[in-house]
């Protein structure tokens, strides 16, 4: 009879303890939606992948850390949230309201988004499945459009002689056997829609045909630098788009 009312005054004080774990789980997620306010849904994504061996370069689009800016994910627009693009994977990181965690955003969910004074289109989301995938850079973006798409791929490095190809990396060490490497893709589309990959200087002017020479003399004349020099691609296509369009 003792046990009987031992268990019976006992039985409230369990009850207690096993109602309070919900309540107190409930208070911990209004108090994160708070945090996170109307942004709340890009943080239910999958952990970001960690790359747990040593490398040169950097896996990130351009340089590590996170950028605000803003996204359009899931039909919805979200501002001040912090942003990067791991460019190995092509996966759109945001860092963790909370600032302990970057989940990412499913791809096919992202139409675009900015972040360190760049803009970025998911091509498949405005063109169909038959665009091209991954994240793209805007360059230009009139009625037509220049983009760039940047690929980081980690290679063996075991001379130590990748570092021109890491995209401008200045944590190389020599004896770090891993690299990533930088491969940059272009692509112009037209104010139709249609998506040609540019590979050179010359391609993209071949699409202007009838205006190849005017387009050849105005830079000649004017930016002279950009015409035949290295590492001048980008300069010298945004010059074009901007020639032909304002005419």
């Amino acid at each position: 009879m003792k046990d009987k009312i031992l268990r019976w005054l006992f039985l409230p004080v369990l009850l207690g303890f096993f109602f309070q774990v919900p309540a107190a789980a409930q208070d911990d997620y209004q108090s994160y939606m708070r945090e996170a306010g109307g942004a709340a849904l890009l943080y239910r994504g999958h952990q970001a992948f960690t790359y747990s061996l040593r490398y040169n370069g950097t896996y990130w689009w351009e340089k590590p850390g996170f950028y605000e800016g803003a996204v359009d994910y899931k039909g919805r627009h979200y501002e001040n949230v912090l942003l990067n693009i791991d460019a190995a994977r092509q996966d759109l990181v945001v860092k963790n309201v909370k600032g302990v965690g970057e989940k990412v955003l499913a791809r096919e969910s992202v139409s675009s988004c900015r972040f360190d004074g760049k803009q970025f289109l998911h091509l498949r989301h405005y063109y169909g499945a038959k665009a091209p995938d991954g994240y793209w850079e805007v360059l230009y973006d009139g009625r037509a459009k220049l983009l760039k798409r940047v690929t980081k791929r980690l290679v063996q490095d075991l001379e130590g002689t990748r570092q021109s190809q890491t995209g401008g990396s200045t944590n190389y060490n020599t004896k770090v056997y891993q690299s990533f490497i930088q491969v940059v893709a272009y692509c112009h589309i037209s104010e139709s829609g249609e998506i040609v990959p540019i590979r050179s200087k010359n391609q993209l002017l071949n699409l202007y045909k009838s205006q190849k020479r005017e387009i050849r003399r105005y830079i000649s004349t004017s930016h002279e630098e950009v015409l035949y020099g290295a590492n001048t691609f980008e300069p010298f296509s945004v010059l074009v788009m901007q020639y032909v369009e304002s005419r």
